[in-house]
């Protein structure tokens, strides 16, 4: 199991400061709520926020309550400070990105059927090959049929061979046939069980990639690097919103989505970014790959720098709204790393980024083995 980024740190926050709703811990005894409460505790908050208690509403309050999904509670509990400010857009965004379609038990289905498709194909051309050696055989023994036969013999081969290449003309048809309509499921296989890879791997507010992939992402880095000869090595910036909480207090939700789109976007159009992803709430990481710490450092700056020009504006006044900065921590990989390692040593470097003040990135200068 991957890292999640800054849990423990983030969940004390939400709590002491925003005083959010969060999933009930299970009782002392270690037994859960149970599914009457969670229902409960869902049908409440639904009333609170004025949403419609819609199946894909329920299951996304349910589901929280539960506590069985960090990545839903997370985004859910960042507006329950100001339940009214949540949308039924918001919730149906958040049941379709965790709840449904594109479920790992919907991929695992894609995935087998394609599985299917693909032994389709080798079906086809193992019956192909079947045919095609008993025709070989049969040309083989009218070719030896017509070197000795008489002619009322070879009338009679003869007619023999037509019959057997007009069956293999015939099966030859057929298997074109088959063979369109195996390439043509396998390919809309491929395209549907794609779409589904995407969306999981999709943040549904920024368009970037989510933890799932940054998970996934961080252990195929650290493969590769055994394996690598390259002078660049990969580098993972984790990256916070300096006061993104005043933001959302001030201006609204609405606003503080506004920002983590602007975020993402500015994140995602930095020259060096391999990949940026959205971690949750107002976290983001950021691998890219350099020489040299110099280089590095220079690639943190250019993400300050980025955000710092950016704001939001009031389209109909032309106000500014809101100006943010960023604090970003950023760690080498090293030989010795697991996921685990690497995403701490970055953590270390944000946390004191922010403890310096915020709006500043702080490099890890030990490169370590």
């Amino acid at each position: 199991m991957g890292p999640h980024p800054r849990r423990d740190r983030q969940s004390i926050s939400f709590q002491d400061e925003t005083k959010c709703s969060v999933p009930e811990q299970p009782n002392s005894d270690g037994s859960d709520m149970g599914a009457t409460s969670y229902a409960k505790e869902a049908l409440k908050q639904i009333g609170e926020c004025r949403l419609p208690p819609t199946p894909s509403v329920y299951e996304v309050f349910f589901t929280h309550f539960q506590g069985v999904n960090n990545e839903l509670s997370d985004e859910l509990s960042m507006r329950l400070d100001n339940p009214t400010s949540l949308t039924l857009e918001r919730v149906d965004a958040l049941h379709s990105q965790f709840c449904s379609p594109a479920s790992g038990e919907d991929e695992a289905e894609l995935a087998m059927r394609l599985s299917d498709g693909v032994a389709d194909f080798k079906a086809i051309v193992a019956d192909q090959k079947e045919a095609g050696g008993a025709y070989a055989e049969r040309l083989e023994t009218a070719n030896k049929a017509l070197g000795t036969a008489d002619p009322r013999e070879m009338s009679r081969v003869a007619s023999t061979l037509t019959a057997d290449t007009k069956e293999m003309s015939s099966q030859l048809a057929a298997m074109q046939r088959r063979v369109a309509a195996a390439e043509q499921q396998v390919d809309s296989l491929q395209t549907d069980l794609l779409a589904a890879q995407s969306l999981l791997m999709t943040d549904h507010l920024t368009g970037l990639q989510n933890r799932r992939f940054y998970e996934a992402a961080l252990k195929q880095m650290i493969r590769d690097l055994k394996h690598s000869s390259s002078e660049t090595v990969p580098y993972l910036a984790l990256i916070d919103c300096d006061k993104f909480k005043k933001i959302n207090d001030t201006f609204g939700h609405p606003v503080g989505d506004d920002v983590i789109r602007l975020l993402g976007a500015t994140l995602n159009g930095v020259e060096g970014t391999l990949h940026a992803a959205r971690l949750g709430g107002d976290e983001f990481a950021v691998f890219c790959k350099f020489a040299s710490l110099a280089e590095v450092e220079q690639f943190a700056d250019a993400i300050r720098t980025a955000v710092r020009e950016r704001r939001i504006i009031n389209q109909a006044t032309g106000e500014t709204l809101t100006r943010f900065s960023l604090s970003i921590g950023v760690a080498r990989v090293r030989a010795s790393d697991d996921e685990d390692s690497w995403h701490s040593r970055a953590d270390k470097m944000l946390y004191q980024a922010k403890s310096l003040g915020g709006d500043r990135a702080v490099v890890e200068k030990s490169q370590g083995t």
